[in-house]
């Protein structure tokens, strides 16, 4: 099994430059099983060829994008992928998103913003799970999306 080091290195080595984003597609997640995952279609226009860089088991999902800017860079509307394990990166990562979930983890909340359940344990386990993670990061011509996930794959894919 690789580190989560390795899998940051073979994503960093990946090359996207340049590609169109024909699609991004979140599919939330439907039990603790199965979580998240993240599918971007990338369209190699250059060569007519159309690779999925796929994400299961996602634990956080952020995307900020301008869609002007983005359609403004098509059709090469690809930066570049850059990946990092570092666990400190990624629980300020996870800190800073705590507080747009509309969830209360510390019962400090008022009532309509507090979660039931022990949601403290659930906090406590989400920390702990950041040294399994890497932190993906999809640098588009017009914003970026980044996805903690422990791997990443990528294949080949038919048009969308």
């Amino acid at each position: 099994m690789k580190s989560p080091a390795d899998i940051a290195k073979a994503f960093n080595s990946l090359d996207v430059h340049d590609d169109t984003v024909e699609g991004i597609r979140v599919i939330p997640a439907f039990s603790k099983r199965s979580r998240a995952k993240v599918e971007i279609i990338l369209n190699r226009h250059w060569k007519g060829t159309w690779r999925a860089l796929r994400f299961t088991r996602c634990a956080n999902i952020e995307f900020i994008v301008d869609a002007e800017v983005l359609l403004d860079n098509r059709p090469n509307n690809t930066c570049s992928l850059y990946a990092v394990a570092d666990a400190m990166e990624i629980e300020r990562l996870v800190r800073r998103h705590k507080e747009h979930w509309h969830v209360d983890y510390d019962g400090t909340a008022p009532e309509s913003r507090r979660h039931v359940g022990t949601q403290q344990d659930v906090w406590a386990a989400k920390l702990r799970s950041v040294r399994d993670l890497v932190l993906f990061r999809v640098e588009l011509f017009g914003g970026d999306l980044l996805i903690l996930a422990p791997n990443f794959t990528m294949v080949r894919s038919r048009a969308p």
